[in-house]
C-alpha cells in the first residue's frame, strides 16, 4: 500500500520519501493532506482489486 501510495504521489509531482508517508499514516494524516489522500486512494484501489478478485474466483468455483 506504502508502495502503491508513494507511485500515485511521484505521478502527481509530488517527491515524498516512504518514511514521510509512514508518518502521516501514523499520525492519521494530520500531518499531510496530499499523503492522506494518496493513501486513501491507495487502499481504496486495493480493497476493489480484491473485491474483483472475489468475485471471479466465486464465479469460478459455481
Amino acid at each position: 500500500m506504502v508502495g502503491d501510495a508513494l507511485r500515485r504521489l511521484i505521478e502527481q509531482g509530488h517527491t515524498y520519501t516512504r518514511s514521510a508517508i509512514y508518518t502521516t499514516i501514523q499520525r492519521d494524516g494530520r500531518n499531510n493532506p496530499v499523503i492522506a489522500t494518496a493513501v486513501l486512494d491507495a487502499i481504496q484501489a486495493e480493497k476493489e482489486a480484491r473485491a474483483a478478485f472475489d468475485a471471479r474466483r466465486q464465479a469460478l468455483a459455481a
